[in-house]
């Protein structure tokens, strides 16, 4: 029995469980108009009242976020799934699909922030989009945009943020 009990303690010190929460839209302080996230605009207002203004959000590191959909596009839940560095973070298309397809959310919108201000997409940026696109269609999950955030002032748009969807590339 005791041996059974060390390797039981061996394995559960070696192992890590991973706990995987998708946070409701209920459980965020949020105006309601911002249920309905179809529109890059609306995603925004979204990311800069709730993301930014959580505990953990670090204005100065590359932070990946995924907002649930349900099948009319209002805002099911929302998850972290990234905390970068200054210039990149991980954003893999299973780490986008992974709490989409537990959530069971019909789409899904990525958004991240670039902490220089300058929301134009590298070329990373397309690559990852292109390839998370790809895994969405094979899962039956629509990717309605990828929006980067960044600020009006450093945008040479002057808008402050960069939709995928809005310049044709989704």
């Amino acid at each position: 029995m005791n041996a059974q009990n060390t390797l039981e303690f061996h394995i559960s010190d070696t192992y890590r469980i991973l706990e995987m929460r998708a946070v409701s839209v209920r459980e965020c302080d949020m105006k309601a108009v911002l249920r309905a996230c179809d529109k890059p605009e609306l995603c925004l207002q979204f990311f800069r009242d709730v993301v930014e203004k959580a505990d953990w959000y670090d204005h100065e590191k590359e932070v990946v976020v995924v907002l649930l959909m349900d099948r009319k596009s209002r805002l099911k839940a929302w998850n972290l799934v990234s905390i970068g560095s200054l210039t990149s973070s991980v954003l893999h298309p299973r780490e986008i699909l992974r709490p989409a397809l537990a959530a069971a959310a019909s789409a899904v919108v990525i958004m991240h922030n670039h902490p220089s201000g300058d929301p134009a997409p590298s070329s990373a940026d397309v690559i990852v989009t292109r390839n998370v696109r790809k895994a969405c269609n094979v899962m039956d999950v629509l990717l309605l945009d990828h929006v980067i955030v960044g600020r009006a002032e450093s945008d040479p748009a002057g808008k402050g943020y960069y939709s995928f969807r809005l310049a044709g590339l989704i």
